[in-house]
């Protein structure tokens, strides 16, 4: 994904860590159809070393659930889903 950038991270919770960036890009980057959200998980897994795929696609059927059980508003308003699979994501 362009204008993105990987962070090196010690984590206890590698799939909430993964599941909460993904989140973020998603509401950031207002990513809500199904080919977004495929680059973003082809970005994920190629930015992260083969070890984290097992975290990184559990994380990513987390976001897939939320993105396609909360659809976005429709774009007379500009309230970002609420991601209820996706703890910890700041809603504006």
């Amino acid at each position: 994904m362009a204008g993105g950038f990987a962070v090196v991270k010690r984590s206890d919770d590698p799939r909430a860590d993964f599941r909460r960036s993904m989140a973020e890009m998603v509401v950031g980057r207002g990513i809500y159809d199904a080919d977004g959200l495929e680059r973003l998980l082809r970005c994920f897994l190629a930015l992260n070393d083969p070890c984290h795929r097992r975290d990184i696609v559990a994380a990513f059927g987390d976001v897939w659930e939320a993105v396609f059980s909360n659809p976005p508003p429709s774009h007379a308003t500009s309230k970002a889903p609420s991601f209820k699979a996706a703890a910890a994501v700041p809603h504006p």
